[in-house]
């Protein structure tokens, strides 16, 4: 399984960012891209309210996903999978500049 288009680097950070000032906590779908509200961070496999399949993951999770797979590591990474999610090298790259920014979570 790969995660959904949808479900952008851009949109993870700004859910963690979300997560951590507000009282919000967001997860996506991996399966059709819907966001999820009152997911835990850490959460994995939730049934989604769109589409019905277990695909939700806490949105910090998701991030936590990039960092493990060698943002910030110097690593070459071209398509890590952990648990049937996909991630590619262009959000790792992105999630590098980020943790640039911000620091690791």
């Amino acid at each position: 399984m790969k995660m959904h288009p949808t479900v952008t680097l851009d949109r993870i950070t700004t859910a963690v960012e979300r997560q951590m000032t507000t009282l919000d906590d967001p997860g996506f779908c991996t399966a059709c891209g819907a966001e999820a509200d009152g997911v835990e961070p850490d959460a994995r496999r939730y049934e989604c309210e769109s589409c019905g399949t277990h695909a939700v993951y806490g949105a910090e999770e998701l991030f936590t996903r990039l960092v493990q797979h060698g943002v910030g590591s110097g690593r070459s990474v071209s398509h890590p999978v952990q648990d049937g999610v996909m991630i590619n090298r262009g959000d790792l790259e992105r999630a590098d500049s980020y943790l640039s920014d911000y620091g690791q979570l």
